[in-house]
Formats: C-alpha cells, sequence, structure tokens
C-alpha cells in the first residue's frame, strides 16, 4: 500500500480489522497494538486513537526502534517538532544504521526547513545503502533545499542512469525536473494523470507534488481532495512538506481549510 501497490481504502480496512482482532485475542502483544496504531495514523488520521496506541506499543516492547519510529512519525503529524527529534534520536541510538530512520530524520528537518541539518541523516542513508534509489533521492532533495544547487543536479543526473534510478519512480525524477527549473514534465504528466484509469494504483499525492513543483495550484488542490478521498498514506506528510511555499501555507484559505477538516495543525514555521 505505501509503495503503491494498491490503494489505502481498498487494502487498509482489512488491515485494520487484523490488528484489532489481534489486540482482542492477546492485549498485551505490543505488536498487535502497534499494527493497530500504523492503521489509525496512516489510515484513519485518528491522531488521539494512533497516540494511545504507539504509546502501548512502547511499553510493552520499550526496546522497539519500529516503534519508536512510528511514535516519532506521529509527533511530526502533530507538527511536535522537539518531541520527534527526541524521539528520531531515540530510535538511531536503538539502530543506528536503520536507513528508514536516518531517511525519517532527514524528512523531519527538511520539514523544518533546516536542510543543513537534514544533510548528515541523507548522506549516512546513502552511504548505508548506496544502490537504494529512494535514499539518493532524498539526498538529492536536501542538496537542493540547502543551496547546493549543482551538486544535486548532478545526482539527479546520475540516478537517472543509474540501476538505483531504475527503481526509483518516474515522478519522482519529473518532480526534480520540475523543481531545478523545467516545469513542463511535471505538467505533461498532469495532463497525462487527468486521463488515469480508476485501478492505476499511482497515489494522488504523487500527481500533488508534481502539482506542487510546478505551482499549478488548483491542480494541487484537486489531487490531495482526491488523496483525501482515496486515504492516500502519505498525506498527513505531504500536507507539512517544505515544498510547499510559505505563501500557501500562510494565506490560501482552502490550505488552511483542508487542515481543518484533518484535524491537523499548521506547519512548523
Amino acid at each position: 500500500m505505501d509503495a503503491g501497490l494498491a490503494r489505502p481504502n481498498q487494502a487498509m480496512p482489512g488491515s485494520r480489522d487484523a490488528a484489532e482482532r489481534a489486540v482482542a485475542l492477546d492485549p498485551g502483544c505490543g505488536e498487535a497494538h502497534l499494527a493497530l496504531g500504523i492503521v489509525k495514523l496512516q489510515y484513519d488520521w485518528d491522531w488521539a486513537g494512533a497516540k494511545q496506541q504507539l504509546d502501548q506499543a512502547l511499553r510493552s516492547i520499550p526496546g522497539s526502534a519500529l516503534a519508536g519510529r512510528w511514535r516519532a512519525r506521529w509527533f511530526a503529524t502533530q507538527s511536535r517538532a522537539d518531541e520527534a527529534i527526541a524521539e528520531i534520536a531515540r530510535v538511531l541510538s536503538l539502530d543506528p544504521l536503520s536507513r528508514v530512520t536516518l531517511g525519517d530524520a532527514a524528512q523531519l528537518y527538511l520539514s523544518l526547513h533546516q536542510p543543513e541539518r537534514a544533510l548528515p541523516f541523507a548522506e549516512k542513508a546513502v552511504e548505508i545503502c548506496p544502490g537504494d534509489g529512494t535514499a539518493r533521492a532524498a539526498l538529492a532533495d536536501a542538496l537542493w533545499l540547502a543551496g547546493q544547487k549543482e551538486k544535486s543536479r548532478q545526482m539527479v543526473e546520475e540516478l537517472r542512469q543509474s540501476a538505483a534510478g531504475a527503481k526509483v519512480s518516474t515522478y519522482v525524477l519529473a518532480y526534480f525536473s520540475a523543481q531545478q527549473g523545467d516545469s513542463s514534465g511535471a505538467r505533461q504528466l498532469l495532463d497525462e494523470a487527468e486521463d488515469l484509469p480508476d485501478d492505476q494504483p499511482t497515489p494522488a499525492t504523487v500527481f500533488a507534488r508534481l502539482a506542487a513543483a510546478a505551482g499549478d495550484w488548483d491542480r494541487f488542490f484537486s489531487w490531495i481532495e482526491e488523496a483525501y478521498d482515496e486515504r492516500d498514506l502519505r498525506l498527513p506528510y505531504l500536507l507539512s512538506s517544505p515544498d510547499l511555499p510559505p505563501g500557501l501555507v500562510k494565506s490560501d484559505p482552502r490550505f488552511a481549510a483542508f487542515l481543518d477538516r484533518m484535524n491537523l495543525p499548521a506547519p512548523a514555521k
């Protein structure tokens, strides 16, 4: 689901049912509470319920880096940056070589508009797993936002030509083209997206991100509405993305209304 292989509103209800049954059968099972907390966070957007389940998971399995990582993500969705950073630091002390947690740390600092602090985590993720296209894309993003634009361009070009790049979504590479001054590719993909069949698994937030890169805010809002309807797992994180200009976040009433509907706080400045 998170990989885009199925739409969340098709697959996640079954995951919720299984997690709820697991908790009912063994209320002391931390892994069951963790599974239910992930569903509540990623799909139900039940922030209070997710926190309760994730806290219970950590009480049952206090040494779980996985449970801590998801708890850090919960703090991030609530714009509770200091607590998210503290939790990520604790998780990295448990599992310092986790590429996923390093990526989470990088994304957290990017969402706080602190790309210089994101860079060491993104660089470490690539060092640990140089063939991981997702890690290399995250590093390119951090470099661009930190002002190292030529180095970012070089990395994106290398990614396009590498075996790792073959595993990265075309849409991610198109996003970089738009970010680096060529918005025509993003707009072309947006045009094509209007004609995609209903069973196309590409998440709506992918196209929303492209719309943001192209500066097409009407289509951005259209796509986040689509993401809301299909319960796109990435939506809460997109709404706090550093890709979104401060003017949109601060002044567009559509953005504030959307955050209210999801019961989310305004992104950290």
